[in-house]
């Protein structure tokens, strides 16, 4: 009862904090106004764009995309925007058709108004804190920017979740969802290249958003406060430092029964913040790096830690119960013709040896870059996958543990001819690649090889605002099972009409197959675009493509797609 009051409390505060904030930026504005120079700028002006896009799909096979139901989609796409004097007032809107269980459109309306350093996001709108605490992800509300000199200060409220009760009738699966809000602030010193901020985020799950969902279907409501620090130090003109870290506070069931931590001071102490139950966990991410630059010569290191089960709710997606290690070192030479880079990175699991197994990746790559001079240049390549597993909570059995390496090898020559009424581009690209199991147990059924070879000639025709594209590609394919190949042939052309009005592109694939038994089948892929300037203001654009795949031991199928955009642009008014 006492976490609810408080929390109470504090979002009242919050919402009444908010509100000034927008009452002081408001007179901000206003007051802000250089008086002298409005004579020269321009009261009221407005510009943007909005399109109208439709698509049509068809087969003849039972392959439709996934989750379609409705071969015939639309959407209008807005981007306008206003500005008075130096206050810019950007919107954004979408309203579509996504499918036929819908009985009405989707729409979304936000707007990003900045003035100077002072950035305002209504409506729909996302924003990024840092990678551990709010990251990109989307809601319904009010944020702030405000960024004067080195002053950093962010701020938001808003819905992050639409509430939505399971319906396991409908054509579509739609999982339970509780309404989910959330509020974060941050605070900083300092430029790009030198600043240090703290970061403050919550959200919870409103507990009578929906009905409870089954237990079955592990769909719990759940509540999260994360506190987070980054920093970037340039150090000197050479040496630079970065760190980022986030601190986790996650409940996963608010229903679950509560409990007291004798050995988690943290978990009691953060009554206060959260509901804490049996399913509170609290966890720890960070990242650290430094990065050292000479004149022809760079070498950059970075560590990251992300603890089992860390969980932010201001991202969609979180990887966890990971380490990392990375190494990025990079050479020019030859007066910056030749260029030499590499990559390795190294990541293991089962920080908390809770697993049945350790798994590690690592992956290392190096690339040459040899540049002559226009007419010619060369790209090589080797990059190298290894995953193996060792033994974590019990024994690993030889038999089943994973312990493969890929190799792959690339090379990519290039030619170019320079004509005042042609330019000719030559380009050869070689691809090979091979998997070795180590695991005696597993090795006869998973070693493959596979072969890419591809030639490609692009013509440009300067004077005659034409283009020929047409190539050959190669492809070898050989597993413990069996041989595939595939030989293709490709050619495109590009031109334009009416005094440029009308770009017209056609393009056309042919494949053959074959496997071990001979012939297995054949692809035909033809595409055609057509971009139509009817005005400054007005423009459309046309997408068809026919793909016919046909196969010797049967389930041959054709689609057809087809897309149809218009688009009209107001550009601002001009200063008479």
């Amino acid at each position: 009862m006492r976490f609810q009051l408080q929390h109470t409390i504090f979002l009242n505060r919050f919402k009444k904090l908010g509100l000034c904030t927008l009452f002081m930026l408001s007179t901000t504005v206003l007051s802000a106004q250089n008086l002298d120079n409005l004579k020269d700028k321009k009261p009221f002006n407005a510009g943007g764009s909005i399109a109208l896009n439709t698509s049509y799909f068809a087969t003849n096979g039972n392959n439709f995309p996934f989750g379609v139901t409705d071969p015939f989609q639309w959407n209008i796409v807005g981007t306008p925007w206003i500005s008075l004097y130096d206050f810019m007032i950007p919107f954004s809107f979408t309203i579509g058709k996504q499918n036929q269980s819908l009985e009405h459109p989707f729409y979304q309306f936000g707007m990003s108004p900045t003035y100077k350093w002072i950035t305002l996001h209504l409506g729909y709108s996302n924003m990024t804190f840092s990678p551990y605490t709010l990251s990109n992800h989307t809601f319904l509300g009010a944020g702030v920017e405000l960024n004067p000199k080195k002053f950093r200060f962010a701020a938001m409220y808003g819905r992050l979740q639409q509430a939505a009760s399971l319906d396991t009738t409908a054509r579509i699966y739609q999982e339970a969802k509780y309404k989910r809000m959330g509020f974060g602030v941050k605070v900083g010193y300092g430029k790009e290249s030198n600043f240090f901020d703290l970061t403050f985020f919550k959200a919870k799950d409103e507990l009578n958003s929906i009905q409870k969902p089954p237990s079955e279907y592990g769909i719990t409501p759940a509540e999260n406060v994360v506190i987070g620090a980054t920093t970037k130090q340039k150090i000197n003109e050479l040496l630079e430092w970065y760190a980022d870290i986030g601190y986790s506070l996650y409940t996963r069931d608010l229903t679950a029964p509560g409990a007291f931590y004798d050995d988690e001071p943290a978990l009691n102490a953060a009554n206060s913040l959260l509901q804490v139950n049996m399913s509170t966990h609290a966890n720890m991410a960070f990242k650290t790096g430094v990065s050292y630059t000479l004149k022809n010569f760079r070498m950059g290191a970075e560590y990251e830690r992300v603890a089992p089960e860390y969980l932010t709710l201001g991202s969609y997606f979180f990887a966890n119960d990971f380490q990392k290690i990375l190494v990025t070192p990079s050479l020019s030479f030859a007066k910056r013709k030749a260029n030499i880079s590499a990559t390795y990175n190294l990541q293991w699991n089962n920080l908390e040896d809770t697993r049945l197994q350790t798994t590690y990746r690592s992956n290392g790559t190096i690339n040459l870059a040899l540049n002559p001079n226009n007419n010619m240049g060369l790209n090589l390549g080797y990059t190298n996958f290894y995953i193996f597993q060792k033994s974590g909570t019990l024994p690993l059995n030889d038999s089943v543990a994973i312990n493969m390496m890929t190799h792959v090898v690339t090379a990519a020559p290039r030619l170019t001819f320079t004509s005042s009424e042609l330019i000719q581009n030559y380009v050869f690209t070689a691809n090979f690649q091979t998997l070795q199991d180590q695991n005696i147990a597993t090795n006869p059924y998973t070693k493959s090889q596979t072969l890419n070879l591809m030639v490609n000639g692009i013509f440009n025709l300067i004077k005659k605002k034409k283009s020929f594209v047409t190539g050959i590609n190669f492809l070898s394919l050989k597993t413990a099972y069996t041989t595939n190949t595939r030989i293709g042939f490709n050619g495109g052309y590009n031109f334009k009409l009416l005094k440029d009005k009308l770009d017209v592109r056609a393009n056309a694939n042919i494949s053959i197959n074959q496997n071990k038994n001979g012939y297995a089948g054949h692809t035909e892929a033809i595409t055609a675009q057509l971009n139509y300037s009817l005005a400054k203001a007005h423009s459309i654009s046309c997408n068809v493509s026919f793909l016919n795949n046909g196969y010797s031991a049967g389930n041959s199928y054709f689609e057809f797609r087809g897309q149809l955009s218009y688009v009209y642009s107001f550009a601002g008014m001009k200063k008479k």
